[in-house]
């Protein structure tokens, strides 16, 4: 937690921000990675693929993406060596945390990076195929493994899509979270009707984080103003101008806000 690895979001739980392989004392690795190599090899295959799935996966997810496994033995099989665990015995698709997260770090590490890649798409699309009536909700989910298997493309959408909802829910730290990866990925691929999106609402989200300043507030203003053709939405256009002379003001700024206002 010291190292920043380990945080709290804004609804009070608690996740990784990376991998925790580079934190952990070489005895826990090693001890981790030997419990992960006794397992037989398709136990150990399951663990890393539910390990790319998440924290909690259910079982026709982690299914779909292990057509060559029996998965309901083999998960029955990690329940018995206390490695996995049913929220819902009862559930008609029974979801399964790990007992123990870090072996789930572990497990994912072990990963080569293309197979991280892989498994990362074959586990959007198998969201995609199985929740049609879901796309809103679980646009964060799709978009992050769909952004992680190397498909920025894909993924804008749905980064920009559960940006948007976290801002509605007022799930500030998610939402600006979700929202500069939509902004980077739209300025890679050009696509600027996303990142005048993005960045709109970024300026929306900056003044309730205290450690945003005035000059963050303006750059995403700027880059709205960059991106955004005046004569197509004057009103827009004005709005941008507006906010980003705002933030130049509060630095006292006075020489660059005028030229804004002007406009």
């Amino acid at each position: 937690r010291s190292m920043g690895v380990l945080i709290r979001d804004d609804r009070g739980r608690w996740r990784t921000t990376g991998p925790v392989d580079k934190v952990l004392p070489d005895p826990v690795q090693g001890e981790l990675l030997a419990r992960l190599d006794r397992l037989a090899p398709d136990q150990r295959t399951l663990v890393q693929r539910a390990a790319v799935v998440g924290v909690s996966f259910s079982q026709s997810l982690v299914g779909a993406v292990s057509p060559d496994i029996d998965v309901l033995r083999v998960l029955h099989q990690l329940e018995d060596a206390d490695l996995l665990r049913r929220r819902d015995p009862f559930a008609p698709d029974p979801e399964y945390v790990f007992v123990h997260p870090l072996l789930r770090e572990v497990a994912y590490a072990s990963l080569l990076h293309k197979h991280q890649a892989a498994l990362h798409r074959q586990v959007a699309e198998a969201l995609e195929r199985q929740h049609p009536e879901r796309p809103d909700e679980l646009a964060k989910t799709i978009g992050t493994h769909l952004d992680r298997a190397g498909d920025p493309a894909r993924a804008l959408p749905y980064l920009l899509q559960a940006g948007r909802r976290a801002a509605q829910q007022y799930a500030t730290r998610e939402a600006v979270e979700l929202l500069e990866r939509t902004r980077v990925l739209a300025r890679e691929l050009e696509r600027s009707e996303i990142l005048v999106e993005a960045c709109e609402l970024l300026g929306d989200l900056y003044p309730r984080m205290q450690e945003r300043g005035w000059t963050d507030e303006f750059d995403v203003w700027q880059a709205v103003l960059n991106h955004l053709d005046p004569s197509a939405d004057p009103a827009r256009a004005a709005r941008a101008a507006i906010r980003a002379a705002s933030a130049r003001i509060k630095e006292s700024r006075l020489d660059e806000a005028r030229p804004l206002l002007a406009q």
